[in-house]
């Protein structure tokens, strides 16, 4: 009795020693399998006679090796992804690895003979991988991005300390109903009903008395408009002093906390707290 126990036992976890992974029959059509990618099982793979097996990898990986335990056995041709694999030997039980440029892939080959025409419950004319993992970084990095995208959009409140500190003088035509700055940028907001004047820079030097023929007076600054709020021209930069102009129409809009202004750090390219902005192409 006792040796019966041990037998039994032994059986069971030699059992569990080996995972041979069995591709499942697809939705539409039993013959077009499926089997999720794992590094560290066997992928039982069934031929037939007279037919060939496709086996489609990702489509980031291209193949780069092709070991077989009996090559007299079976005919195989790779193509960039794809693995075209027949069996040719009477006697094809073996063994496959596939080398990609990222993964590796071990099979178990079988070779049935189909003497009443082959059943599509028993075919496997292609063996489609599935890569659960890549799946789980591709939605995990396109969430990321989502976050991040409202981060920039919306912008992270409680981490841009707001210059309120403006003050308007001229044409109440084209007067700006709000106008701060975040540390980086400035932004000026009008009635939905006003037309957009022009911003500039004034360099206009303290001292009048001082010779100015070499300075220019207004300098035109790059600016944007707000794509969530319609009625706001963000400028691209910081000054004591615009000039708003349209037309006939002038504005002089001072900023009076720009010289105590603590400007917020800009090593990471953007006022936005705990984002550090990146361009492509660039380490």
């Amino acid at each position: 009795m006792g040796k019966i126990i041990i037998f039994i036992m032994a059986f069971i976890f030699s059992g569990q020693a080996f995972s041979i992974e069995i591709p499942h029959r697809g939705k539409h059509d039993k013959r077009i399998r499926f089997v999720d990618y794992k590094s560290d099982e066997v992928v039982k793979l069934v031929s037939h006679y007279g037919y060939s097996t496709h086996v489609e990898f990702n489509t980031n990986e291209t193949i780069t090796n092709i070991a077989l335990g009996d090559k007299k056995a079976w005919d195989v041709g790779p193509i960039d992804n794809h693995l075209f694999i027949k069996a040719i030997g009477n006697k094809a039980l073996t063994n496959m690895t596939v080398l990609t440029n990222r993964r590796t892939y071990n099979f178990v080959l079988y070779a049935h003979k189909s003497r009443r025409g082959a059943k599509s419950n028993d075919m496997m004319f292609q063996i489609k991988f599935r890569y659960p993992e890549d799946e789980l970084h591709k939605a995990k990095a396109l969430s990321d991005a989502q976050k991040l995208r409202e981060k920039l959009e919306k912008g992270d409140r409680e981490g841009l300390a707001k210059n309120w500190d403006f003050w308007a003088k001229g044409s109440k035509k084209i007067t700006p109903n709000i106008a701060y700055d975040d540390g980086r940028f400035t932004y000026f907001s009008f009635d939905s009903n006003k037309d957009m004047p022009a911003i500039y820079i004034s360099n206009k030097p303290e001292n009048l008395e001082e010779d100015t023929d070499d300075v220019e007076l207004e300098s035109l600054v790059n600016s944007h408009i707000d794509p969530n709020h319609k009625n706001t021209i963000v400028v691209h930069k910081l000054a004591g002093h615009f000039v708003l102009r349209l037309g006939r129409h002038v504005v002089c809009v001072f900023n009076k906390g720009y010289k105590r202004r603590q400007t917020i750090s800009n090593k990471n390219a953007t006022t936005i707290k705990n984002v550090k902005r990146v361009i492509k192409g660039k380490r």
